[in-house]
Formats: structure tokens, C-alpha cells, sequence
């Protein structure tokens, strides 16, 4: 199995765990699935009447659908319709509450994102190769607001999460 690092700053100490993922069981696709629905239904019902939200999910829609149904277009040519897209939504926004509201959306979603991410890699480390001191089980078992996962490398739990997902073809 591939061992993974994982590193965060705890207590002023730089920290680096080392871990292996479980493999894909029944019982842990399932867990990983209840787990995205329930993720799922917390994000729309935080962003159920945020126009931002709407808007954001307009831009996403019209992006796809020039990346998958302009096949007559050059890379190029689609990659100036998405910069277009993407301009407009920048002045659609408007005004200066249309503008904060951008903000907390953005941040609400880099946070919603990093503690599925965490809450998943904690699901799919396998704890039961951990280390006989058991501090890298404890960081990995600790809370998403703890100070080792606040102070880690937020891209690099994406990155692990991301590879388990492709490797297995689970989606969330």
C-alpha cells in the first residue's frame, strides 16, 4: 500500500504524519456515501437562497456546457467564452452587499469543502497501521476545528481525498 505525509504546524512544531488509505470495502463506500449525501443536503440548506449560490450555479452550468457542446470551437475559442462568462458574472454582481455576499459564499464553501475533505480522509486513512505512539491516530481522529487540522495542508487532503475517489470512481 502507498504511504501518504501529511503535514500541519501544532503548538508552533511542525508535524508530519505518515499513513496508508484503507481499501475499498462495501461498508466504506456506503459510509462514504451516506457521508456525502448528508454534506450535501448541510450545503443546500445553507445556500438555499443565496442568489450568489444561484448565480454561481448558472455559471458552472453555462461552463460545462461550452466545455462539453461546443465541439466545433478551438480550445482557445473556449477558453475566451469562459473568461467572457466569467467576466459577466464579475459585474453581475454589482454592487458593493452583492459583492460581500460573493465573499461569505466563497469562504462558507472553501470550509464546507475542506471539512468534507477532512471528515473523508479520516474515513479512508487506515488507522489500524498507525504508528505505536499513536499521535498520528490522534491528529486523525481529532476535530476539524482542531489545531492540527487548521494549521495543515488543506491542498494536500484534497489531493489524497481526490486520488481515493478517482482510484475507486467514487463520486461526491
Amino acid at each position: 500500500m502507498e504511504k501518504y505525509n501529511l503535514q500541519s504546524v501544532v503548538d508552533g512544531k511542525e508535524v508530519t504524519i505518515e499513513f496508508e488509505l484503507k481499501f475499498l470495502s462495501n461498508q466504506l463506500r456506503t459510509l462514504i456515501f451516506n457521508m456525502d449525501s448528508e454534506y450535501q443536503k448541510k450545503f443546500n440548506a445553507e445556500f438555499k437562497d443565496s442568489k450568489v449560490a444561484k448565480m454561481q450555479k448558472e455559471l458552472s452550468n453555462k461552463i460545462k456546457e461550452v466545455e462539453t457542446e461546443a465541439t466545433n470551437l478551438s480550445l482557445d475559442q473556449k477558453n475566451a467564452i469562459i473568461n467572457q462568462l466569467y467576466l459577466k458574472f464579475v459585474s453581475d454582481l454589482g454592487d458593493e452587499k452583492m459583492i460581500d455576499e460573493n465573499k461569505n459564499y466563497t469562504l462558507k464553501t472553501w470550509d464546507f469543502n475542506d471539512e468534507k475533505n477532512i471528515e473523508t480522509l479520516k474515513l479512508i486513512a487506515n488507522t489500524y497501521k498507525m504508528d505505536l505512539n499513536g499521535e498520528t491516530v490522534t491528529f486523525l481522529s481529532s476535530d476539524t476545528s482542531s489545531p492540527f487540522w487548521k494549521n495543515c495542508d488543506i491542498q494536500q487532503v484534497g489531493e489524497i481525498v481526490n486520488s481515493f475517489r478517482t482510484k475507486y470512481k467514487i463520486t461526491g
